[in-house]
């Protein structure tokens, strides 16, 4: 065991945010710069789908959790990395590189959620998820800020290799901090107890409410990212110019999550609000977004 585990597991939400976002740069500007918006947005879909399938029917093996993710991410890195072989044509490669990029971001936050949750104490645990989201995008201003800084160009391999030796590097870090046996995991007991009874319509409403909303955001959300990518592809077409435009466009995008983040921290820490607060907090918010760009035209 290297670190203290409070300080290691935000170590690794560095290291994963880093490579995740690197990933999710390159397979997009690579992808654009081939072929029509609307694939990246249906191979999007597909691997949301398929790491939600992943998740309701992985049931995690009787050994430590973090020989499981050393495995995984062994795995992963070598599916990765055969991309860069070239024995693959460019629109198959573009397609595979996305789709991995996009099960990739889900996945290795659920690996770094699941090692904080064996890890640390329960009564830090939910704490530290607010700061996993902070260190994910630390991770990310630091990567696109040393490529700023140093003026790096890559081509799609370079950013493969680049993504990949950031999952070596992750590997090799939990291998080192979590696979010691003195390193204990917590193990969980399920508790069988009595569901709650709730009233069949209230129950009813609340499953309205919350499908509701689920399909506004989502709607939103996929609307918001297939005109980012038909504008991308419009405007720029090349694959240097699209990755340049989404890293700036992400840097100034981490920045303001690292700075919302805290500022409603320490808003809800000292005010208690309320879930819902938040919640129709962003749905204006979005709703204002969508207003500005619509209609004066100057986004």
């Amino acid at each position: 065991m290297l670190l203290d585990n409070r300080f290691a597991i935000l170590i690794q939400g560095i290291l994963v945010g880093a490579a995740i976002k690197i990933s999710y740069i390159g397979s997009q500007s690579y992808l654009l710069s081939i072929t029509e918006p609307i694939y990246a947005i249906y191979t999007g879909i597909a691997a949301g789908i398929v790491f939600s399938i992943f998740l309701k029917e992985f049931h995690l093996p009787k050994i430590k959790f973090a020989t499981v993710s050393v495995v995984s991410t062994a795995i992963y890195l070598v599916l990765f990395l055969l991309l860069t072989l070239g024995w693959l044509p460019a629109l198959i490669k573009a397609l595979l590189w996305f789709f991995l990029a996009i099960f990739g971001v889900g996945f290795f936050q659920w690996l770094t959620a699941e090692i904080a949750i064996k890890h640390l104490d329960p009564a830090q645990t939910q704490t530290y998820f607010s700061y996993l989201i902070t260190s994910y995008e630390i991770g990310t201003l630091g990567a696109l800020i040393s490529f700023k800084v140093f003026q790096v160009e890559l081509s799609p391999n370079q950013i493969i290799y680049v993504a990949g030796a950031l999952y070596l590097v992750l590997a090799v870090f939990i291998t080192l901090q979590f696979s010691p046996k003195k390193n204990f995991e917590i193990k969980f007991t399920k508790k069988i107890v009595k569901p709650p009874s709730v009233k069949k319509g209230l129950f009813k409403q609340v499953i309205f409410a919350f499908i509701f909303l689920s399909l506004f955001l989502g709607a939103f959300k996929v609307s918001e990212d297939y005109f980012i990518k038909v504008v991308l592809k419009e405007e720029l077409g090349s694959y240097d110019a699209i990755r340049n435009m989404m890293t700036n466009y992400i840097l100034i995008g981490s920045f303001l999550v690292v700075f919302i983040s805290m500022a409603t921290g320490s808003l809800i820490q000292k005010k208690r609000i309320s879930p819902t607060f938040l919640i129709a907090s962003q749905v204006i918010t979005l709703m204002a977004f969508g207003i500005a760009c619509l209609v004066p035209r100057t986004f």
